[in-house]
């Protein structure tokens, strides 16, 4: 049953707007994996305020403008962070900027202690949804491990482009980040680092090349990614011959550039040769073709 507080002010003690506020026990930071800030905040809240249930029984805290300004700046933090750069997030961050626009919304025209009116979709929709969609892709980068001497390893099946994005966040949290000229931001990988990358893009080469019909306009179109891709894989292989894997890699900019742009070929050719009919497609331009 939803608390019926009288007026619109939730009965915690707060001073007036602008003299403080609520002093939550759970530190609003994020950094953390998404889904486990997002269970922090909520349990938080349904253990300092008073508890809603939506009409399937779940439950969701009462909690007040205040409450849900910190909250959803916690999660808008975590949905910036660099780790999510890449993540094709594009439909997830024009969903949250359009609950951020509600939450402005209605704090504005209340103070910071009066019960926030749609409780129930920030928890229970809008900042779930969010959660959910960062946790996927954290879960999915767990799919890439670093065994004790720090070879990477695919653990689970990965589009190629999942792959490239999954690498890219993991340096950058390891590695210094540098910015080029167009503002793109890559990791300054080392010679080993760079090794690596190499090794699992060529293991997607392998894999999706020669699933690709041959004679085909798309292997063609393939192959033509292929040889802007190759001088770069081999210029990290002929620098590794040469230096300590400890090394920093000079050319980590077209590394993470060319990398992207083969990694997005592959990717386009990995879900085409599993797109239902295309492989008869292939057959029947064949059949036209002979004479």
């Amino acid at each position: 049953m939803l608390a019926d507080y009288g007026g619109s002010a939730a009965p915690w003690g707060y001073p007036e707007d602008g003299a403080g506020y609520y002093d939550d026990p759970y530190a609003l930071e994020s950094g953390s994996p998404a889904w486990n800030l997002w269970q922090g905040l909520l349990g938080s809240y349904l253990n300092t305020r008073n508890a809603g249930a939506s009409a399937n029984g779940e439950s969701f805290p009462e909690t007040t403008a205040g409450d849900v300004r910190k909250a959803s700046l916690a999660l808008s933090r975590e949905l910036c962070l660099p780790r999510y750069d890449f993540a094709d997030l594009a439909a997830t961050r024009a969903a949250w900027g359009d609950a951020l626009a509600r939450v402005h919304a209605t704090c504005g025209a209340v103070p910071w202690s009066a019960l926030y009116p749609e409780n129930e979709r920030f928890w229970l929709s809008d900042s779930l949804a969010l959660a959910q969609r960062l946790a996927a892709v954290d879960d999915r980068r767990n799919a890439m491990i670093a065994r004790a001497d720090g070879v990477l390893a695919l653990v689970a099946d990965s589009d190629p482009l999942t792959t490239w994005q999954d690498l890219r966040a993991y340096f950058v949290e390891r590695r210094m980040v540098r910015v080029d000229g167009e503002k793109w931001r890559y990791p300054e990988t080392t010679v080993g680092d760079a090794s690596q990358v190499v090794r699992l893009v060529d293991q997607h080469v392998a894999e999706i090349v020669d699933r690709v019909p041959a004679e085909t306009h798309e292997r063609g179109w393939l192959i033509g990614h292929l040889r802007r891709w190759r001088p770069i894989a081999d210029a990290v292989k002929a620098y590794a011959r040469q230096h300590a894997s400890d090394d920093v890699y000079p050319d980590n900019a077209a590394l993470w550039r060319e990398s992207r742009r083969i990694a997005i070929a592959l990717s386009t050719a990995h879900d085409l040769v599993r797109t239902p009919g295309f492989l008869d497609l292939v057959a029947q331009r064949r059949e036209r073709r002979t004479p």
